[in-house]
């Protein structure tokens, strides 16, 4: 009985720095899942845009297991109005709406649903900018918190972190 009740206290006081850490970094203006990354793409514009846009084969980058068009949009199949199911390596996935629209320099969206992590999205924003006529440079931005009171901001750092990683592997494999 005594190995129990210690091991119910140390779970307790666990929790309560879990808490209070999260408090001390929502107090900090931490927590938030604010990604911003930018990357050279060693391919012209059209072909970086039209890539990023084939919502159904996204399962051919790097984290990712599966992609799917549910929705398609109007009057372009991949463009404002589609609705796309992402799953990560590792089960996290995604349904997301494009918003907006505007090839080859622009896609916005919003994530929907996301699971086993509850996201409240703002928005996600890919912009592109020719670099010469062979390279693109892509700006990828997400910004949203976790939608899970008490441990929000401490999953919101690890999950910035995560969705940062993944965006840098998206692009960089758009060189090889």
């Amino acid at each position: 009985m005594g190995l129990i009740k210690k091991l119910i206290t140390l779970l307790v006081i666990v929790a309560i720095v879990g808490v209070l850490a999260n408090m001390l970094m929502k107090m900090q203006g931490g927590g938030g899942v604010n990604v911003k990354v930018e990357r050279i793409v060693n391919k012209p514009i059209i072909t970086v845009f039209g890539e990023l846009a084939d919502h159904a084969n996204w399962k051919s980058f790097p984290g990712i297991s599966d992609s799917k068009l549910l929705t398609a949009g109007i009057p372009l199949k991949n463009g404002e109005g589609a609705v796309r199911e992402i799953t990560a390596v590792g089960g996290f996935t995604v349904v997301e709406e494009i918003t907006d629209f505007l090839p080859p320099v622009r896609m916005e969206y919003q994530i929907k649903q996301s699971s086993p992590i509850k996201l409240k999205h703002e928005y996600g924003r890919l912009t592109l900018r020719p670099e010469g006529l062979l390279k693109t440079k892509v700006i990828w931005e997400s910004k949203g918190v976790v939608d899970m009171p008490l441990f929000d901001a401490i999953l919101g750092w690890f999950v910035s972190k995560e969705v940062e990683r993944s965006f840098s592997n998206i692009l960089e494999s758009m060189n090889k």
